[in-house]
């Protein structure tokens, strides 16, 4: 069910369409969706129990909300919208005729005609007027004429077996479309937090910009200049063997650094909330974080410290994911220390038999206590304007959250003081890779 709503809860949005209407228009499609599989599945109970009348009039909804989804697919979403109004209060009031109040049917009518409202915005004022009179004018007339057959209609004859199961076929629909708006809440919610998630990430991608620059350009420079040689040395006829090796390895030393450092940024950078969990080593994974900050805490003398962790140690997650949570936690503690006379930031980790809790802890005094209450909050923040969007601590609590950990503050700790924790793998890499990686990190952190 969720997996059809992903795929038509954006259609007829183009980037033309303004910010205010897009709420408005997966609304309506996430609604004609539920009604149209609704409307399936009383057609087929109305068959089932020979009311054929009924099933006619429904089957005319069916068609009303899967045109209208056609309709959005193709851009008129106005249109589209109306449509799925006028025709599904018509073949709403054909049902209701046939099948008598009885049935309570009136209410799913109800309903459906209060939801009308929701496919428009305050803007589309005439639409909106007329998504709003159009199904009252015929709910009027049915109780002016106290559902009395009209237009050539006529009322089946039920027995009492059949107004019951009507009535429990009403509220399972009832149900079936408020499940249906709650899961368009939940998608909408998700594709907020993403986009959320993305912004936050390319603000840390763009303040980490120039060190990033810097940690490419000199491992370059190293490159150019041992080419130079070895192409002197070539030109002169003293180039030996044993030169040619040892000028490769460097050579090779620090392309896996340029390499190491590629990769990390790839990772951050690219959208990983559809990625499965994987097992993940820990050293590497905080390793590959810090490759980024390397130039920034050079330049700022910013002594970092990071526990001797066990290299078997492994963590169940998103990489990216859990990478960003670091680099959130790291880049936070980089800005409190810069105005410290002690600069620096320590990270550790201990392990139970399910969780390891990654600490980050900084040379600051701690977060006032007023403030400790608000520091999750989105769009919080005390930084000054372009070093933040507020969104860094309460993102990375929800993709924690989602990964069945979680992220405090530690408010026991005499320095400002941050503990991830995550399930605990199984402590085995299957990927042999890991371990080079892990090398690598290693040593560009202690060169």
């Amino acid at each position: 069910m969720l997996f059809l709503y992903r795929k038509v809860i954006d259609w007829g949005i183009r980037e033309e369409t303004p910010r205010e209407l897009v709420l408005y228009i997966r609304m309506a499609n996430a609604a004609f969706l539920t009604f149209f599989i609704g409307c399936c599945f009383v057609t087929c109970a109305y068959l089932t129990l020979g009311l054929n009348q009924a099933a006619f009039f429904n089957s005319i909804a069916i068609f009303a909300f899967g045109s209208s989804l056609l309709l959005m697919r193709a851009g008129y979403t106005v249109v589209a919208r109306l449509f799925a109004v006028v025709v599904g209060s018509i073949a709403g009031y054909g049902v209701t005729i046939v099948l008598g109040p009885r049935t309570l049917i009136q209410i799913l009518f109800m309903f459906t005609s209060v939801l009308n409202i929701t496919y428009f915005s305050l803007q589309e004022k005439k639409s909106l007027a007329f998504a709003l009179l159009f199904p009252l004018c015929i709910l009027g007339f049915l109780e002016y004429t106290s559902y009395t057959p009209a237009f050539g209609l006529t009322r089946y004859p039920l027995t009492d077996l059949q107004t019951t199961l009507l009535r429990f076929s009403t509220f399972v629909s009832v149900w079936a479309m408020m499940y249906g708006h709650f899961s368009f809440f939940i998608i909408d919610r998700r594709n907020a937090q993403d986009q959320l998630i993305s912004a936050e990430k390319m603000v840390a991608i763009g303040r980490m910009a120039t060190s990033i620059a810097h940690e490419i350009n000199n491992p370059l420079q190293t490159i150019v200049g041992q080419v130079e040689r070895l192409k002197l040395k070539a030109e002169k006829g003293t180039l030996q063997p044993d030169d040619a090796i040892t000028i490769a390895n460097k050579v090779q030393s620090v392309a896996m650094r340029i390499a190491s450092i590629g990769r990390g940024l790839k990772t951050l950078a690219r959208d990983a909330s559809r990625d499965p969990f994987s097992e993940l080593p820990l050293d590497s994974l905080i390793m590959l974080t810090l490759e980024h900050f390397l130039s920034p805490f050079n330049v700022y003398g910013i002594k970092v410290t990071v526990q001797d962790i066990p290299s078997y140690w492994t963590v169940i997650g998103r990489e990216a994911q859990l990478s960003q949570v670091l680099v959130n936690l790291i880049t936070n503690a980089q800005d409190a220390v810069m105005s410290q006379k002690e600069k620096w930031i320590r990270i550790e980790a201990t392990a139970s038999d399910t969780f390891i809790d990654i600490s980050v802890t900084d040379s600051g005094s701690g977060i006032p206590s007023e403030i400790v209450s608000k520091i999750f909050d989105p769009f919080f923040t005390t930084k000054p304007a372009g070093k933040g969007v507020g969104l860094g601590l309460n993102l990375s609590r929800e993709i924690m959250a989602a990964h069945n950990g979680s992220l405090i503050y530690d408010e026991t700790s005499p320095n400002t003081r941050f503990v991830v924790r995550v399930p605990r793998g199984r402590d085995i890499v299957v990927n042999s890779s890991k371990t080079n990686v892990r090398e690598a990190s290693s040593s560009t952190l202690n060169a």
